[in-house]
């Protein structure tokens, strides 16, 4: 218990279990492609939602092809930093088979245009479109409500599981190491298994 009058410096961010996170893919996945696709991606690049709807077609796709790197510009990453986001294989894979559904319903795919548009007008999405259908998709696979920047949360913890601060944060885009440090939280089965050791 806290002394009176001492505040908590942060608050632990909330994530997603594995099995929360097959739920929701598999949900998304019956909802349409554009929606897995756009879940997908923030669960594994850790994008914040203005950045995934901020994305054009060239921070992906190059030369007629699917990049290995997700190229964020300055111009759409919080506090004007560019980064570069490494892509995994099988999301790669996603985003082409995404990238043909968009040819295929006549979604304008020019280098410069939005990667993720609306189903009726090809407008670009806003915020407030991917924070809907994440609390839509969620409710259904979940049976709760979440925002996106769960997503960005759940792939923060996953990825330091895996690596080192400085790898989250740069993946994160975060100037500052003590913003990535929320994420060193324990989980209650990493102190399960700490207290099964001794």
């Amino acid at each position: 218990m806290r002394p009176p009058g001492l505040k908590s410096t942060f608050k632990v961010p909330k994530t997603l279990l594995d099995v929360e996170v097959h739920s929701l893919l598999e949900e998304a996945r019956s909802t349409g492609i554009r929606e897995f696709t756009m879940i997908s991606l923030c669960l594994n690049t850790g994008l914040r939602c203005s950045e995934l709807v901020g994305l054009t077609i060239e921070c992906i796709r190059t030369y007629e092809v699917i990049t290995n790197t997700l190229m964020l510009p300055a111009t759409i990453a919080k506090g004007n930093i560019s980064r570069d986001i490494p892509l995994r294989a099988d999301l790669r894979e996603e985003l082409k088979q995404f990238f043909y559904w968009k040819i295929s319903n006549n979604e304008p795919t020019e280098l410069t245009d939005p990667l993720f548009v609306s189903k009726y007008t090809h407008n670009k999405l806003n915020p407030r479109d991917f924070q809907r259908i994440t609390k839509d998709i969620s409710l259904k696979a979940i049976g709760r409500s979440i925002n996106p920047h769960v997503f960005r949360h759940t792939f923060a913890t996953r990825l330091l599981s895996v690596s080192n601060l400085r790898i989250v944060q740069q993946a994160l885009g975060h100037v500052n190491i003590q913003t990535t440090q929320i994420y060193t939280h324990p989980s209650n089965s990493d102190i399960s298994e700490a207290i099964n050791r001794i």
